[in-house]
């Protein structure tokens, strides 16, 4: 084994952001990372891409299918979402980072109002130490804690996308997508032998949960933890948790020529794009059930609950989406991401409340037409027991018949009376039934 223990690592730190303006840098696309063939190398670009997911899927991360609206202008805003751009970056050696960053993406999703976005930054990490740097970058800035990753995108010194990026909250914390590839054979895991887990296992979830040993110690006793395994090949295997995925070689490139060709390109470019579409997926839940909740126990707002409606109905059609591709590997990524943030009970349990919400909306419209029809019908047996009862009095007087006016009111009062006791029957059986 030589000096450093990786070949390579590399990571794809995915943050969520807010746009002040589409970057400038960017040239269209997602980056174009090239796959070995027989004939070569192939980039991973936009047309590549979409004919490994669905058509949605493609729509959503691509922009594949999406017209531009009249009037669009390409650049100085931030244009018509989903909109993906890439940018490679010719790194100094004294730059911010000790990690190496090679490119830079940007996704922006949403209303175009809203500037939303994902930005993707492509580093590699250093084969000494791999995990302090990851680490490093993937720490939200709270009190006394900085990152300089975060820091370098916001618009510091050399950043790749200048001052697009506003300003991120404290409490963003990046989801790292990594690779990590052995020397030789796969070294000692950092939790150490006597630690009941092997090696692989350790090495997935360190680099998973982006954390040394000594900041986030595993506990071999809770079972939940490695549920989010999936099994690539003989060569190598995935973890994803709820605040990153690891891919790790069981081998060397040398020993594997999957590992030595293809794994980096397609981790870095379709994988990612599945945990970019499970981070969409998270953004528009969570907006969702936030106006859920301020929704509240009011049925009063019936435009608002419609919106909700609305809303569900396109993220539904739009987003959500548990089968990308009919190649396996990306839905297992998925499924695994959306399970860790318990999206799927999540969304059911939207719809459930939601149901909820527009039956007792439905009931109380369904009062309250009731009750206005029950005062419309009060009101017309009102003038029905006054106007009948004067007309048959115009009549008599008109036809002289009969004469005496006690007659006359002795009638007039009888038609009353028979009035309301058919206008009390007929309620009696309107309420009944």
């Amino acid at each position: 084994m030589g000096t450093d223990p990786w070949s390579a690592v590399t990571a794809a730190v995915i943050i969520p952001a807010t746009l002040r303006a589409w970057p400038e840098s960017l040239s269209d696309g997602p980056l174009p990372l090239l796959f070995p063939t027989a004939a070569g190398h192939a980039p991973s670009d936009t047309a590549a891409r979409t004919t490994y997911f669905n058509v949605h899927t493609a729509r959503v991360l691509y922009s594949t299918a999406e017209p531009a609206p009249s009037g669009f202008r390409p650049s100085g805003e931030l244009g018509w979402p989903p909109r993906r751009g890439h940018l490679w970056v010719d790194a100094s050696p004294d730059q911010l980072l000790p990690a190496r960053m090679t490119a830079v993406e940007v996704l922006a999703h949403g209303a175009p109002d809203q500037m939303r976005a994902f930005i993707v930054a492509h580093l590699c990490l250093p084969t000494k130490d791999p995990l302090t740097e990851l680490q490093a970058v993937t720490t939200a800035r709270k009190t006394r804690v900085g990152n300089l990753l975060l820091d370098l995108l916001e618009g510091g010194p050399g950043s790749p996308l200048g001052n697009s990026v506003a300003e991120l909250p404290a409490t963003v914390r990046p989801f790292a997508v990594t690779l990590a590839i052995p020397q030789d054979q796969l070294p000692d895991g950092p939790y150490g032998p006597s630690f009941p887990w092997d090696p692989l296992r350790q090495w997935l979830f360190a680099f998973a949960s982006a954390r040394t040993s000594g900041q986030f110690p595993a506990d071999p006793e809770d079972t939940s933890l490695l549920e989010g395994l999936v099994r690539l090949s003989q060569d190598w295997s995935a973890l994803v948790l709820r605040d990153g995925a690891a891919f790790v070689g069981r081998v060397s490139a040398a020993d594997s020529r999957y590992l030595g060709g293809s794994a980096d390109a397609y981790v870095r470019s379709i994988y990612l794009d599945a945990f970019l579409l499970g981070q969409i997926q998270l953004e528009e839940l969570d907006t969702i059930t936030e106006k859920l909740a301020h929704l509240g126990g009011s049925l009063d707002r019936l435009s608002e609950l419609l919106s909700l409606e609305e809303d569900v109905r396109r993220f539904r059609n739009t987003y959500w989406w548990q089968h990308l591709t009919s190649h396996g590997t990306g839905n297992k990524l998925l499924v695994q991401f959306q399970r860790q943030h318990a999206m799927p009970e999540l969304f059911d349990q939207v719809i459930r409340e939601l149901d909820d919400y527009s039956r007792q909306a439905t009931l109380r419209a369904d009062r309250q037409e009731q009750q206005q029809l029950s005062r419309v019908n009060i009101l017309l047996s009102v003038l029905t027991v006054l106007a009948v009862p004067l007309t048959l009095m115009q009549v008599m007087i008109e036809s002289g018949a009969p004469r005496s006016w006690t007659w006359r009111w002795v009638i007039i009062a009888a038609a009353a009376a028979l009035l309301l006791v058919i206008f009390g029957r007929l309620n009696r059986r309107r309420r009944s039934s």
